[in-house]
């Protein structure tokens, strides 16, 4: 199956110059992108992301995108709808494409109304369920537009009812009611039309239902004509010959996820720069949504698991050359979420190890020993209270970094709260148990370490330093949520878009692999990882993104159950005597 996104070895690259071989890699690997792009024509999409109608642009770039996304799966709808192979079940095919079509709206109404359902937001400037005009608002019109690709659809309803079965026209009543509910559900709240609400009204009457008023021409309609340009989607279908059943179907499925693979991108974006600035839940919202479309695309790129297999085996004979190896923006998914962790990390509190409770008490447990303080911060007296009101007790936002809250009956600035020194049972710790626990994995990883070679090596013992320090403010977040709570939500958001990216969507790339050309067979790459066994794969899902939160996770587990060792199993003994006296 194609687009395994397996990265080389700098070894296998062989990155020691420009030799012969490298080059040759270099040379293939711009072939396989080049190939790539032009096979699904991504190009000419992109361009119209990457040249907005709105002067001062906020999230159009995303709306566009999304909305290519859309068009294309009213393409793929058609083109089911008027498959005439009978050995085909379209009905699935139908259905399938259909659902996909609802999720993306809900994800669209996320991008562009999610602010309005955040916390103490204003109005976001992005959002179209405020009045027009405003600050950069999209360009609109009076004017309704018209989609070619949602025209193909009613046309192809219109052409194929007849002779469909009774079975199979009312799955057609259901799918256009879902589509079209959808559609009025996501967008109802705009102050504005999309512009091709009358078209939804045609796919109605063309699947033998009723109009419906609330698809009626509006006072005023976005120019989608002008954001769009459907036409352009259009022409992937219209401007190109396929000699090949399974050919658009499977163009078009990769072409919609690089359509959203550069709106998880724009998230992802988005959610740096707020972490960097220290506004902890607002990027843990940005990083939740890109989850989301993670698992979203997942779900997506299966939908080639109904492709007919000995059609799609014709055809992946001659695309041998390319594959989905050469969409960059999937390539970069890794190393782009992986800087995620970075802002979490610069804004940790960093402690040096201690052996006892008393060198731990006399360490200054006020100041903020990250290194990531601003000028302005660090010119400040370490009494002088800070003074702007849009910081927080977790984050500064010029800074982001880690704060303590404000002193109180069980904490003060100079003390170690009692519950990190005293149990559930009493037993007075020489440590605070966040910093123990970090310590034992610090331990095992310089064991494990000392075991690999015999003679100290500074840079691993500088990591390894680096790893206890990032480890103990880790612990002290997932351990005192209620005293981070920016930063705890920032770290449970990072584990959302980790199972977006291995399970939502890698895991299930693999399965598509599987499924459609057998785990031991072989891409269509030219060269390098797609012309390897489609087993390679699963090094994709299995390679965490986040193994520090992992570590974290398990050595708070450890520690909590060591503390309450004399609680195990509590609620369940008390279940069991309830039993043997009669009450269950």
């Amino acid at each position: 199956m194609a687009c395994p996104f397996r990265q080389k070895s700098l070894q296998e690259k062989d990155m020691s110059g420009r030799s012969e071989p490298l080059q040759k890699w270099l040379d293939t690997k711009k072939r396989v992108i080049m190939l790539y792009e032009d096979y699904i024509h991504l190009l000419p999409l992109q361009q119209i992301w990457e040249n907005p109608a709105t002067e001062k642009p906020v999230l159009e770039p995303c709306f566009v995108a999304a909305f290519h996304g859309i068009e294309l799966c009213f393409l793929l709808l058609a083109e089911f709808i008027s498959d005439d192979r009978k050995y085909v079940f379209r009905r699935p095919r139908v259905e399938m494409v259909a659902n996909d079509i609802q999720k993306q709206c809900l994800l669209l109404t996320e991008v562009v109304d999610g602010e309005l359902e955040e916390d103490n937001a204003h109005v976001s400037r992005a959002s179209l369920t405020q009045h027009f005009p405003f600050e950069a608002c999209p360009p609109t019109t009076t004017q309704a537009s018209h989609s070619p690709c949602l025209q193909r659809l009613v046309n192809a309803v219109e052409a194929s009812k007849a002779g469909m079965t009774v079975a199979e026209r009312n799955s057609l009543i259901k799918v256009v009611l879902n589509i079209t509910n959808t559609f009025d559900s996501s967008f109802s709240r705009w102050t504005v039309g999309l512009g091709i609400e009358h078209q939804l009204n045609e796919l109605r009457v063309a699947a033998g239902l009723a109009e419906e008023a609330r698809f009626r021409a509006r006072a005023r309609n976005l120019d989608y004509a002008q954001l769009v340009h459907p036409e352009v989607v259009e022409a992937t279908l219209s401007g190109e010959v396929y000699e090949h059943e399974e050919d658009f179907f499977f163009r078009t499925v990769h072409l919609g996820s690089e359509c959203w693979a550069f709106v998880v991108h724009n998230r992802v974006a988005i959610a740096q720069q707020c972490a960097e600035e220290g506004q902890w839940n607002i990027a843990a919202a940005r990083i939740i949504q890109a989850a989301r479309m993670l698992h979203y695309l997942g779900d997506h790129i299966l939908m080639l698991t109904s492709m007919n297999l000995r059609d799609y085996l014709r055809l992946k004979v001659e695309i041998q050359g390319t594959s989905g190896e050469g969409s960059k923006a999937v390539k970069s998914f890794r190393v782009r979420l992986e800087s995620l962790f970075q802002p979490l990390t610069d804004a940790l509190a960093y402690y040096d190890a201690v052996s006892d409770t008393e060198d731990l008490m006399d360490s200054s447990y006020s100041q903020p020993l990250s290194p990531c303080l601003s000028s302005e911060t660090q010119a400040q007296s370490p009494s002088e209270p800070q003074t702007d009101p849009k910081s927080s007790p977790q984050a500064s936002p010029q800074s982001g970094v880690l704060k303590r809250q404000s002193p109180t009956p069980r904490q003060s600035p100079t003390a170690i709260p009692e519950t990190a020194l005293v149990s559930s049972n009493g037993n007075a710790h020489a440590l605070t148990s966040a910093h123990h626990s970090a310590a034992t994995i610090a331990e095992s990883a310089r064991q494990a370490a000392a075991e690999q070679t015999s003679a100290p090596d500074p840079q691993q013992s500088a990591a390894a330093e680096a790893r206890e320090v990032k480890l103990k403010g880790l612990l002290e977040v997932y351990e005192e949520p209620d005293s981070h709570a920016g930063l705890y939500n920032y770290a449970k958001a990072l584990e959302d878009v980790e199972a977006g990216l291995l399970a939502g969507f890698f895991y299930k790339h693999f399965c598509l692999a599987s499924n459609v050309i057998g785990s031991e067979s072989k891409g269509t790459g030219y060269m390098g990882s797609t012309n390897r066994a489609i087993t390679a794969l699963k090094a994709t899902f299995q390679t965490p993104l986040y193994p520090l939160l992992d570590q974290v996770r398990s050595a708070l587990g450890a520690k909590i159950d060591l503390e309450l060792a004399h609680l195990k199993g509590r609620i369940m003994d008390n279940i069991e005597a309830k039993r043997g006296h009669g009450h269950i």
